[in-house]
């Protein structure tokens, strides 16, 4: 029994090592050793004297071995008319220091179609951590039919051509 049991686990260990190279010699979506992504929650209402609204965070994870300098995230919404953005982020020329914020917003306020928000909780991502844009927040009415994407990107000084993030928000409805 215990032979075929040490088998068994090196056969298992054959296949992780296996695995492990093939993922390798593979970078799927990750570039740079780098892999940013969203996560949300949807509440919906179709009712057009109701609010939906959108929870979420984007994430960047540094796979890499090195620091990743000096990151800077874009988020662009295909349809700003449609979505009413807000995030726990500051603006360059505000001192506020009564609502501390790791993020900054460095693009212009009065175009809503792109945010780019820098981290100045520390001046780069440690190799093999992670950072997180948490808890930003999309409203929007359903007054008609809808349709609206939101893209994430980042960039970096290792990265100054960006790298998109492996998934997108996209949401669409009908109002009755």
């Amino acid at each position: 029994m215990n032979d075929h049991i040490n088998h068994l686990l090196k056969r298992n260990q054959s296949y992780f090592k296996e695995i492990k190279d093939l993922l390798a010699k593979k970078t799927f979506y990750i570039t740079n050793h780098v892999l940013c992504y969203f996560t949300y929650s949807l509440s919906l209402s179709h009712s057009t004297d109701e609010d939906n609204l959108l929870l979420g965070s984007f994430t960047i994870l540094n796979l890499g071995q090195k620091p990743l300098q000096h990151p800077v995230v874009c988020m662009t919404f295909s349809d700003s008319s449609l979505f009413k953005f807000s995030g726990k982020f500051t603006y360059k020329a505000s001192n506020n220091k009564t609502t501390p914020s790791a993020w900054e917003r460095i693009s212009k306020t009065s175009n809503q179609d792109e945010y780019w928000l820098k981290y100045k909780a520390a001046p780069y991502i440690a190799a093999n951590d992670s950072i997180s844009f948490s808890n930003f927040q999309v409203e929007w009415t359903p007054q008609k039919n809808y349709n609206g994407t939101i893209k994430g990107f980042i960039y970096s000084e290792e990265i100054p051509e960006g790298q998109e993030a492996v998934n997108q928000i996209n949401i669409s409805g009908m109002t009755p």
